[in-house]
């Protein structure tokens, strides 16, 4: 009885580690069905202006009307989010190398938490990290809903014209993501 009982745990063990390695190794995606995801342009129309903001930091409150020329990059974030923090310091560097030439950064700070709807909060999270780069207020998840996001931290990026170029999820990608920055901002 010990032995059958034995076996049968090993073949359970055997098939658990089988199922995760296939899903860790899977080609075509997550386990979910998702398609991975590429950093690529593609058109995806006229960029939502900004709704329901509650305030702006780092800046006078703005349209994406009036940063019409430049290129704009949105990140959708939330101060306790693990995957927004370590996006921080890519978007720092990507300011400083881009913004006088162009690249206009805003983030969009949208609560997941009670906690992070203060703006005390956020702006003791920003200090933290260094944020200098404008963010608008969104605690209402407006802009959130009318750019379609579904999680933290997300890349929107908008080019001159105002349309929507590039949409990315979670984080990673740092070198696509600036590369396409650099062909957008030779675009001008």
């Amino acid at each position: 009885m010990i032995k059958r009982r034995a076996l049968l745990a090993g073949l359970g063990i055997g098939a658990g580690a089988l199922a995760i390695g296939a899903f860790r190794f899977a080609p075509f995606g997550s386990p979910f069905g998702d398609a991975p995801q590429r950093v690529r342009r593609r058109d995806q129309g006229p960029a939502p202006e900004f709704a329901g903001v509650e305030a702006w930091l780092n800046t006078q409150p703005t349209t994406l009307a009036a940063l019409r020329g430049d290129v704009v990059l949105l990140e959708f974030w939330a101060f306790a989010c693990g995957n927004c923090i370590r996006t921080i310091p890519h978007l720092r560097a990507l300011h400083e190398a881009y913004g006088p030439r162009g690249l206009r950064i805003v983030g969009v700070h949208t609560p997941e938490f009670p906690r992070e709807r203060i703006r005390a909060n956020v702006e003791a999270a920003m200090r933290r990290w260094r944020v200098t780069y404008p963010v608008a207020l969104d605690p209402e998840a407006r802009t959130w809903a009318a750019y379609g996001v579904r999680a933290w931290p997300t890349r929107v990026l908008i080019d001159q014209r105002g349309h929507v170029v590039m949409r990315f999820e979670g984080e990673g990608e740092d070198a696509a993501v600036e590369r396409l920055i650099r062909s957008e901002l030779a675009r001008a």
